[in-house]
């Protein structure tokens, strides 16, 4: 696996990734295993830089067209489950019954209260959808978490808890 550089006067290198020092072993093991080199700083190149984190405007700025990042600028818009409500949320206002796809969701601590609204009955009782042992589930997903961490699937009331923002449906 080789790579031309910028400058074709000077000869093919393999192909550099760059990971944080804690970053994921087995996607360092896996390219290692496949011919890359880690990228250390008496080189000048990689190929893709895999951070955990977003990336800085420089950074996204400054990449050259051979290198890739494991982020896309601006994508938090559909990466972060509370942003891409509004954003379905927006398009359904615009276009009606088109974005008509997704669950119910709220947004929580914002919309607590119409949450427990939505989950008792709108009249305020334990109605039909709020009945213990019903098939009133719910699921309860941190905003900023991946791979299914955090989330809480629920039907009673008193077994939500959560300490950061997060979405219901």
């Amino acid at each position: 696996m080789i790579y031309q550089d910028p400058n074709p006067d000077e000869p093919t290198h393999p192909l550099i990734f760059r990971l944080p020092e804690t970053g994921p072993e087995l996607l360092r093991t896996i390219l290692l295993d496949l011919g890359w080199k880690e990228y250390s700083f008496e080189t000048p190149y990689y190929n893709l830089y895999f951070k955990p984190s977003r990336f800085t405007l420089t950074e996204y700025n400054s990449i050259q067209p051979y290198q890739r990042l494991n982020h896309f600028k601006n994508s938090t818009c559909l990466t972060k489950k509370d942003s891409l409500f509004r954003l379905l949320k927006k398009f359904q206002g615009i276009y009606g019954s088109v974005y008509e796809f997704f669950p119910k969701t709220l947004n929580l601590p914002n919309e607590y209260c119409k949450f427990v609204k939505e989950f008792t009955g709108n009249d305020g009782n334990r109605g039909a959808r709020g009945v213990e042992g019903s098939e009133n589930f719910w699921i309860c997903k941190p905003v900023d978490k991946s791979r299914g961490r955090g989330i809480v699937v629920f039907n009673r009331i008193e077994k939500l808890q959560y300490d950061q923002s997060c979405v219901v449906q």
